[in-house]
């Protein structure tokens, strides 16, 4: 079988037509496919990057809108804090005239009365309150065995006849 000059050809034959077509797959066609696949490669590629360009674009504006709303939130706090020390010490300069020292001193002078004579009132207005209140536990009654009651809490005198 191996002998016969037919079966040779033929196989001589399809041995041609396989490796003629592997070569014209191998210079023909796969230069071809490599050249696509390297195009669309490039193409997802700019198309990534487009992406990640956006991002970076999109996180820098967010980041400077950030940077100018803190810039702006200090400053604001800032013109607060210079306010308070402006006024400050306007009214300091303002107690400091001589038209106006009077009227601190007397205030001065009035909370410190306060200060020392509400803990003296407040102790004569105690005991004041004790005594009576004391009296009137041994007063109560009368001869006739009639009483009468001071409610504390609302100031008022209950006398029955």
């Amino acid at each position: 079988m191996f002998n016969s000059n037919v079966f040779l050809k033929s196989l001589l034959i399809v041995t041609s037509v396989v490796l003629f077509y592997t070569l014209s797959m191998y210079v023909f066609v796969l230069p071809k496919i490599y050249n696509n696949i390297k195009t669309i490669e490039e193409e997802n590629a700019k198309d990534t990057l487009v992406k990640i360009s956006l991002l970076i674009k999109n996180f820098h504006t967010d980041l400077e809108t950030y940077r100018n709303l803190a810039v702006q939130k200090h400053k604001n706090t800032l013109s607060h804090l210079v306010d308070v020390v402006h006024s400050l010490a306007k009214s300091k300069y303002e107690e400091s005239l001589p038209q106006n020292s009077r009227k601190v001193l007397e205030k001065s002078a009035n909370a410190l009365h306060e200060s020392l004579l509400k803990p003296v009132k407040k102790t004569v207005n105690e005991k004041i309150q004790t005594s009576v209140l004391d009296a009137i536990k041994t007063y109560r009654y009368d001869e006739e065995g009639s009483f009468f009651v001071y409610d504390t809490h609302s100031k008022s005198k209950l006398m029955p006849s």
